[in-house]
């Protein structure tokens, strides 16, 4: 899962925690990871970063920008540095159902759809964060909460 983050602290504290915690980790405990790509956040969204990394090692990575790319380039930078077959995209003040990367995971392998999307609802609380709950549509590209393979994603685009 790749997350371009550029100050978030507000919010980063709850979407942190929802993502480290995704059952794909439990079910796949020696595979995907979660890369943050920090975009040269002015506020302590990097500092937060580290600190989660530090508990989390084996789930995050983070990748410090030396200047803004915005989130296209920030995923840009992502994808570059990604290590599984299939990558994600989240935003940083996304909060995901706990089993969205284990299910996109299962529908793009066990199910051979091109990509897997997911729908993107809105609940009020204190904040306002987008809610990813994974679904499948193979009839249309989308790319929120997108999961592509390297191979489909360099030859279409």
């Amino acid at each position: 899962m790749i997350v371009p983050v550029y100050n978030a602290e507000h919010v980063l504290f709850d979407t942190l925690g929802n993502l480290v915690h995704q059952t794909f980790f439990d079910r796949y405990p020696e595979e995907g990871e979660i890369l943050f790509v920090n975009d040269c956040s002015r506020d302590r969204s990097g500092a937060i970063l580290e600190v989660l990394h530090s508990q989390f090692p084996d789930r995050t990575r983070i990748i410090h920008l030396t200047e803004n790319r915005g989130p296209g380039g920030a995923r840009n930078v992502g994808v570059e540095n990604s290590t599984g077959e299939f990558y994600m995209f989240m935003d940083c003040d996304d909060i995901a159902a706990h089993s969205l990367m284990e299910d996109l995971y299962l529908a793009v392998t066990e199910h051979n759809h091109i990509g897997s999307q997911a729908e993107v609802s809105r609940f009020d609380s204190d904040q306002e964060y987008d809610i990813a709950i994974a679904g499948l549509n193979c009839r249309y590209l989308n790319w929120e909460g997108f999961a592509l393979t390297r191979e489909f994603s360099r030859g279409h685009g």
